[in-house]
């Protein structure tokens, strides 16, 4: 398994498992607005850093490749602006339901837990290269 697959593996597990609790707490609690917002937030998170991982890895083919005749891969930035947009949206819409600054905490979760299980992979390699 190369480092991509075991970043996206273990970042929607991880991100899955707090979408788990943010339902759960959604279902729990008196704040279900604010939790619908955070679990929104961090769906659409999920599915950009799915995506840009997806795109990379297209990138990175079409560069072994050294395919010069086929079409450019893009990384699809427009696209996922358009999916963090489209839960603020919901958002502004449905305030009744969903919570605007409770998204905006959520979009970004996805994507520290990304760094986290990078920054804990180069860790545990430096570490078995210093033994």
């Amino acid at each position: 398994m190369d480092a991509q697959d075991l970043y996206r593996r273990q970042t929607a597990i991880l991100t899955c498992i707090f979408l788990a609790l943010a339902f759960l707490l959604w279902w729990a609690t008196s704040w279900k607005v604010f939790f619908a917002g955070i679990f929104l937030g961090g769906a659409a998170g999920l599915y950009n850093v799915l995506y840009l991982i997806r795109k990379l890895r297209l990138i990175d083919e079409q560069a072994m490749s050294a395919a010069s005749g086929k079409r450019r891969v893009n990384t699809g930035l427009a696209n996922r602006f358009l999916m963090a947009a489209f839960p603020m949206l919901l958002a502004v819409r449905f305030p009744e339901w969903i919570d605007y600054r409770s998204v905006l905490l959520g979009l970004p979760v996805p994507y520290i837990l990304l760094i986290a299980v990078g920054l804990r992979h180069t860790q545990r390699q430096f570490s078995r290269e210093k033994r």
